[in-house]
């Protein structure tokens, strides 16, 4: 069960990263990869997730700030600038769609409970959403800043390891009390759910330890693939995944617990299958065959089924069943602009307020059409991702499989608990640090589309085939050995060389009278009576050196025909 929601220099390029490897294909633009990868906003990835995993508090005018929520805010109109001015890249449909959401949770809000709960409530959520999302968007361009950002999650995670393992063993939070000196802030509230497996579930810095679960959760498949396109060893990737699952165990959640899972089944599926190029379809139809046969054996359905195999006891689960059937029931009920921030649901009355289940949530809260908005914006980014081939670049193809791995696994492990305040805003993060996987790949395969439009042979222009008319031009001399003139003037082109006699003379050489002898220019000075006679070929110690001009080809004189007199009239 979960507590209600209290808000309610450039690096140098290393190998396989920013110069292509001997296997890899070359950048789509060769000057990227010189340039350096930070921006502006990478600082803020540091400070975002530095305020996350901080256990310090702010209440201003009503308003619950936790330190992700405060940065969010402090950053939320230069983020929504530079997103309009197109430095995250072109405006994608998972970006609208999240905006989308954000009205229709105000509009929900504000038919429901009014306009200062719409601007109070309404507005920090929207900005808790879009906030992290915008930041990743802008601030996680490329394969340097994904890493950069798994690197500090895998930090902050490894960092706060041995505090959750004390809390676990003493039922002590260190971390907290370190913080307890500084002033005007205030700190998270303790929450005691009991022991589980003979340890207390480690808090750590976050209002609840199933939020502190599933945060440190996402590092897992960073860790262990993402950290393959740095060329780590497997001894650095085992050390940083086993610290991630330590940290993700001392939360005792079944729904971190099962994030983790997923991703090592999904991780293990692909090391085994690698060969195997339709191994994920083969997924999908094994899933889709135990789904239809669980669906026509088991008398509790699928759904049901995977609830009570994913809690660490029998009344968890039964509740979370519970839950799922009268949370159901509510949306069916309200289902175009759900309930608002209702205070009550029908529901058994021995049963808790809680809904571990933050799809459903959703759905409840806002209407189906919320939920619509949301899904369908994460299952274009994942989609997106996936469809893209990255095997001439194994570092991307890393970093796909980790974020797709990851994403996948918190889609399962959010239908378990009622996750809000940081953990929500870190969904929304990773959710928008994909989008740069999808961008790269389009501007590759637009250059690699101007590449082949650049070194294309042009096509054959139609009004080449049209002979040019060798009286004007003479730029084509190998035609006019070929022209010739039939009846009435019309031209005749013939892949064969005319013979002078059909011409009515035989063609002069057309050589440059400037480079001709005098002898041979004399020649041509005779009275037009000698013309006929057929000049005399110069000896070759005379013949012109210079280049050779086509002859013009004369115009045979058309001779009229007359007709034939007739047989005339018969004699008798």
């Amino acid at each position: 069960m979960t507590a209600i929601d209290p808000s309610d220099r450039p690096r140098r390029a290393r190998a396989g990263l920013g110069q292509p490897g001997p296997t890899q294909a070359p950048p789509a633009r060769p000057g990227l990869a010189k340039a350096g990868w930070k921006n502006g906003w990478t600082i803020w990835v540091a400070i975002f997730l530095i305020a996350t995993f901080q256990p310090m508090t702010l209440d201003v005018a009503g308003i619950y700030f936790n330190g992700a929520r405060l940065i969010c805010f402090l950053i939320m109109i230069p983020l929504t600038i530079a997103w309009l001015q197109g430095k995250a890249g072109r405006i994608m449909t998972a970006d609208l769609l999240l905006i989308a959401f954000c009205f229709w949770m105000i509009l929900s809000l504000l038919l429901h409970q009014g306009v200062g709960t719409a601007v109070n409530y309404g507005a920090s959520q929207a900005i808790e959403i879009m906030g992290p999302y915008l930041l990743a968007r802008l601030a996680i361009r490329n394969i340097e800043g994904f890493l950069h950002f798994g690197r500090w999650l895998l930090g902050l995670t490894l960092f706060v390891l041995p505090f959750a393992a004390f809390e676990a063993v003493f039922d002590r939070q260190p971390l907290r009390t370190l913080f307890d000196v500084v002033p005007v802030f205030g700190l998270i509230t303790p929450v005691d759910y009991g022991e589980r497996l003979g340890l207390t579930r480690a808090q750590v810095s976050f209002e609840h330890p199933i939020l502190y679960g599933v945060i440190v959760s996402i590092g897992f498949s960073l860790a262990w693939v993402a950290l393959r396109a740095t060329q780590m060893g497997m001894t650095g990737r085992i050390l940083r995944a086993g610290g991630v699952f330590l940290a993700t165990f001392f939360s005792l959640s079944s729904g971190a617990l099962a994030s983790v899972m997923v991703q090592i089944i999904l991780i293990g599926w692909d090391t085994v299958l690698s060969q195997v190029k339709k191994r994920w379809q083969i997924l999908l139809g094994i899933i889709a065959f135990f789904y239809t046969v669980l669906e026509i054996v088991s008398n509790r359905g699928p759904i049901i089924l995977a609830i009570s195999y994913l809690t660490f006891s029998g009344g968890t689960a039964w509740n979370r069943v519970l839950i799922w059937r009268y949370g159901t029931d509510e949306v069916w009920r309200y289902p175009l602009l759900g309930q608002g921030l209702f205070e009550d649901w029908e529901r058994p009355v021995w049963m808790v307020a809680s809904i571990d289940n933050y799809w459903l949530l959703i759905a409840m809260r806002y209407g189906l059409p919320g939920i619509i908005l949301v899904l369908t914006a994460m299952v274009l980014l994942m989609r997106g991702n996936w469809r893209q081939d990255w095997s001439a670049i194994p570092a991307y193809a890393a970093c796909r499989d980790a974020y797709v791995f990851t994403l996948f696994a918190l889609f399962i492990s959010f239908a378990t608990v009622a996750a809000f305040s940081v953990a929500q805003s870190l969904l929304f993060f990773f959710l928008g640090s994909g989008v740069w996987l999808i961008q790269m790949a389009e501007a590759q395969r637009k250059e690699a589309e101007r590449t082949r439009h650049d070194t294309a042979d042009p096509d054959d222009d139609m009004g080449a085939l049209v002979p040019p008319d060798l009286e004007d031009d003479q730029s084509v001399p190998a035609l006019d050995e070929t022209r010739n003139r039939g009846p009435r003037g019309r031209l005749i082109y013939s892949r064969f060389a005319a013979k002078p006699g059909r011409t009515g003379r035989k063609a002069a050489a057309s050589v440059d009278q400037t480079t001709l002898p005098s002898q041979a220019r004399s020649s041509q000075a005779r009275p037009a009576a000698s013309k006929a006679a057929p000049a005399p070929r110069a000896p070759d110690a005379e013949r012109p050196s210079g280049p050779v001009q086509p002859a013009k080809a004369r115009k045979p004189r058309h001779i009229e025909r007359k007709p034939r007199p007739g047989p005339g009239p018969k004699r008798p």
